[in-house]
C-alpha cells in the first residue's frame, strides 16, 4: 500500500521551479550541486565522491549478527535554471543508480561481512519532495532549504526521473498485491483443508 499512497502524493504535487515555489510541501526537480564553502563528501567503502552516502555493513557469523547504519549529514543544493534550495538529508528518503555492494568472508567462511553503500553524487539530476522553508535576507536573495516535514509526510530525493519512479513504484505495488492474494489464497487452501477436507475410509483427521 505505500507503493500505491506514493504514487498518488506524487501525481497530485506537480514539481515546481526553484523561485517560485511557495513555503510548504512541494516537489522540486534541479541537479545536485555542493553546498557553498564546503567539499565533497567520500563514500566509506568506494571511496567515491559525493554530496551525501549511506552505508549498512551487516557481521554475521553461524551464532549472530549485528548490523552497522552510517549516513552523511553534510547540507547539499539542488539547483535549477530559476535558482537554488539548500537539502537537509536529516531524515531523508533516498532511492539513487549509485549502489555498491560485497561481501566479505573471514576463516573457513564462518564470519561474513555484508558491505552496502548508496550515494548521490554531484551533477545528478534529482527529483525531491519534502517540506520547503523560506527565509528572506538582507541581501534580497531568500534562502530556500528543503527539510523533513514536521508533520511526518515523505521527505524523498532521487536521482531517478519522476518517470522512472512512477514505473518502479506501480512494479512494485503489483508484486505486493500478487504476494498479498497467494498469501490469502494459501491460507484460505490450508484452512479448507483442515477443516472440511475430504475424509477417505482408513484416514485420521
Amino acid at each position: 500500500m505505500n507503493s500505491l499512497l506514493f504514487m498518488r502524493e506524487m501525481s497530485s504535487l506537480k514539481a515546481s521551479s526553484i523561485a517560485t515555489a511557495h513555503a510548504g510541501y512541494v516537489a522540486l526537480k534541479g541537479t545536485l550541486e555542493l553546498a557553498p564553502n564546503t567539499d565533497a563528501i567520500t563514500g566509506p567503502y568506494t571511496k567515491l565522491r559525493g554530496v551525501w552516502y549511506d552505508l549498512e555493513s551487516r557481521w554475521s557469523n553461524t551464532k549472530t549478527s549485528r548490523t552497522y547504519f552510517e549516513r552523511s549529514a553534510q547540507l547539499f543544493v539542488l539547483r535549477d535554471a530559476t535558482g537554488n534550495a539548500i537539502i537537509d538529508p536529516k531524515n531523508m528518503t533516498v532511492r539513487t543508480r549509485h549502489v555498491s555492494a560485497s561481501w566479505t568472508y573471514g576463516s573457513g567462511m564462518t564470519i561474513g561481512k555484508r558491505s552496502s553503500e548508496r550515494l548521490l553524487k554531484v551533477g545528478d539530476s534529482a527529483y525531491v519532495i519534502g517540506e520547503l522553508t523560506i527565509i528572506p535576507t538582507a541581501s534580497d536573495v531568500d534562502t530556500r532549504t528543503v527539510h523533513a516535514s514536521p508533520t511526518g509526510r515523505r521527505f524523498f530525493v532521487s536521482n531517478f526521473s519522476e518517470e522512472a519512479l512512477m514505473s518502479m513504484e506501480r512494479a512494485w505495488f503489483i508484486v505486493g498485491a500478487f504476494v498479498f492474494t497467494l498469501s490469502v489464497l494459501v491460507l484460505a487452501w490450508s484452512f479448507y483443508q483442515r477443516y472440511h477436507g475430504a475424509t477417505f475410509p482408513g484416514t485420521l483427521l
